[in-house]
């Protein structure tokens, strides 16, 4: 477990790549499974509610799923899926675990809503840089593919997402 940890800080560190993971659709679930209760944790933590924001997680999964197995069939690596989709979990649950201490420390200390709103830029650019790494490597493409596939993924999730969710966003 503690190898399996250390490879997903790698894969963020950018020292390694999804290749490095497990093909096992055990991990994929587990990840999912994971990433979905730090996505309920982190609604509560912001004040909003566990059937409010169902939607909006079950949306973003499944389109993540879709748009990772789009990409990865369109340039003949569907057989990459369950590694590449693990290692875009991880990286997504790592930042998610970092939204988590920040909302405890501003809900001790008051952050600023400065900082606040600086994160949530730095948190997208971390994330399309470390996910379109991802994606880069598990197709062989170049790093721009990569980084314009994960903007198209987040913006049209962000898009869809406030479709379900008109009240959150």
């Amino acid at each position: 477990m503690l190898a399996l940890l250390a490879t997903f800080r790698d894969i963020a560190l950018c020292r390694r790549g999804p290749e490095d993971l497990p093909v096992s659709r055990a991990l994929l679930v587990a990840m999912l499974l994971l990433y979905v209760a730090l996505n309920f944790v982190q609604a509560l933590l912001s004040g909003w509610t566990v059937a409010g924001v169902t939607p909006l997680v079950l949306v973003e999964i499944l389109m993540l799923l879709a748009w990772v197995w789009v990409l990865l069939a369109f340039f003949g690596k569907r057989p990459r899926y369950l590694q590449t989709m693990s290692a875009v979990l991880g990286i997504a649950i790592l930042l998610t675990l970092l939204d988590i201490v920040l909302l405890l420390l501003d809900s001790a200390m008051g952050v600023p809503e400065a900082v606040a709103n600086a994160w949530s830029v730095i948190r997208l650019f971390v994330m399309v840089l470390l996910v379109g790494r991802v994606l880069m490597i598990a197709i062989e493409g170049g790093m721009l593919t990569g980084f314009a596939f994960t903007m198209m993924m987040i913006l049209s999730i962000i898009y869809v997402g406030q479709l379900f969710t008109p009240g959150i966003g």
